[in-house]
């Protein structure tokens, strides 16, 4: 669907912001992994959190495209899909890490996920967090998204886009807290819910551009050019 304004938030060495093919990509990163200060054109990094960086970019600021792969903790991750939904009129996001490989990997504090692998001898060092609960709460109060979550490469990831020009409200700090209750076995018990809308890569862009092909027709019927 054409993408030339991309914004990506979590960098850490900068490898995908590296190799996305747009004209313009801004990185937002407190602690980039990289040299921050010798950038090709076209490049913005901020050394500044998420929230920062979202209240200080001027309204008009749009983007075709948002990577959202920063604190893996379902709190932030849902404050940044908000945010960036707000810069993001007609374009796509995709959120890293939503289906965690085990009940540890799920666990929000990666010193904390990391040492329980220790003291049960496993050897890989899987870590999502919690992101996964971003997903309950898309169903749960915004039905004016869409989404696709690509199960069958690496690390599981969710397309999501709108529907329609309904405007994207965030819900309240208690109903976000109440979330906090939901466990690793709550969700995932028996494999990924077909909420998730789960498919294969190979399904799964072909959806997300006739998603947004279909919400631009509608709003050209709607809103037909004089």
């Amino acid at each position: 669907y054409g993408m030339q304004r991309y914004l990506e938030i979590g960098l850490e060495a900068g490898r995908t912001l590296e190799n996305v093919l747009a004209a313009y990509r801004v990185g937002v990163d407190p602690n980039p992994l990289f040299d921050a200060h010798t950038l090709p054109d076209g490049v913005e990094i901020h050394s500044i959190p998420s929230d920062d960086y979202f209240a200080r970019l001027p309204r008009r600021t749009a983007f075709d495209f948002v990577f959202v792969d920063g604190l893996h903790t379902y709190q932030q991750t849902y404050c940044d899909v908000i945010n960036a939904f707000r810069h993001c009129p007609k374009g796509v996001l995709l959120i890293d890490d939503v289906v965690p490989s085990d009940w540890i990997s799920a666990i929000p504090d990666q010193a904390e996920s990391l040492e329980l692998r220790r003291q049960h001898g496993i050897d890989n060092i899987d870590w999502h967090g919690d992101v996964f609960k971003v997903i309950l709460m898309l169903r749960d109060h915004h039905p004016e998204l869409d989404w696709v979550t690509i199960t069958d490469r690496g690390n599981p990831q969710t397309f999501v886009w709108r529907q329609g020009r309904a405007r994207i409200r965030s819900v309240s700090d208690a109903v976000v807290d109440s979330y906090g209750r939901v466990t690793y076995a709550d969700v995932f018990d028996a494999g990924v819910p077909s909420y998730f809308h789960p498919c294969e890569e190979a399904e799964a862009l072909p959806r997300v551009i006739a998603g947004i092909a279909a919400v631009r027709a509608r709003r050209r019927r709607l809103f037909p050019h004089p």
